[in-house]
């Protein structure tokens, strides 16, 4: 087990639930996996029980660069398949389950591609392979979310079903917030909009996936039905509806 100064607490808490069985989605698993690699020290906790790399099975524990890069892309893995690649399976084999769990975690077939292949080059059986070192693997993070989002900003609107902006389409320019405050809300409602705070809620792109987070607004906001939490972002997809202040102004995600 590692100390519990090694990383913040949130990213510990996601750590020790990366359990097999227990997918993650990949707004959530790639964001982890990215700020382990940007870590100063990669120590995971044992508990993880994480797939050696190949070169460790034959020879025991010799820390390398290359061997991290496998683990943490053994554990993206995990975290969004719920189980870790087969140890004995051959090369296609190996490569179809890793080209299954990118198309399963990514619907976007051109982000699917790119995961696949940052995965396929991580796990790489020879270490000269793979990334060289967890700034490699980082850099290809950052630009395969890049691209994604990229992507999902050209094809995802917001179009008003009730409240001030009903019947009308807003193009979807993330970080935004919703409010009523002038000079911070991109998307601002009138300072007489009953049940809408100054500061409402926040909506981003990661990995492609509109996510909401709630600011302790007074009357609250849900996805499709279900309310959020203060401090407890959740996913907002296509077909989805945004409510706020108990659905009297609501928005539904559409894509192009």
């Amino acid at each position: 087990m590692f100390p519990k100064t090694t990383y913040p607490d949130d990213i510990r808490a996601r750590l020790l639930a990366a359990v097999p069985g227990t997918r993650v989605p990949l707004w959530q698993a790639a964001p982890l996996t990215a700020a382990l690699a940007a870590a100063p020290v990669l120590l995971l906790p044992s508990s993880l029980a994480l797939p050696l790399p190949p070169e460790e099975q034959l020879h025991g524990p010799a820390p390398g660069e290359t061997g991290e890069v496998y683990r943490l892309c053994a554990l993206l893995v995990r975290l969004l398949s719920g189980a870790d690649l087969p140890q004995t399976a051959g090369a296609m084999e190996r490569r179809a389950a890793l080209r299954a769990a990118a198309g399963a975690a990514c619907p976007d077939p051109e982000g699917a591609q790119d995961l696949f292949r940052l995965l396929d080059r991580g796990l790489r059986l020879e270490p000269s392979r793979r990334f060289p070192h967890r700034r490699a693997l980082l850099a290809d993070l950052e630009k395969a979310e890049a691209e994604m989002d990229a992507r999902a900003r050209s094809r995802l609107c917001l179009r008003g079903t009730a409240g001030v902006f009903f019947g009308g389409d807003l193009p979807l320019e993330l970080p935004a917030l919703l409010g009523r405050q002038p000079g911070a809300c991109r998307i601002l409602f009138p300072p007489d909009t009953p049940g809408v705070s100054r500061r409402h809620c926040r909506l981003e792109l990661i990995w492609g996936t509109v996510i909401v987070s709630d600011l302790e607004s007074r009357y609250g906001t849900a996805v499709d039905g279900v309310p959020l939490l203060p401090g407890r972002p959740a996913a907002l997809l296509p077909g989805q509806v945004l409510a706020l202040a108990g659905g009297g102004q609501s928005l539904l995600l559409t894509e192009s």
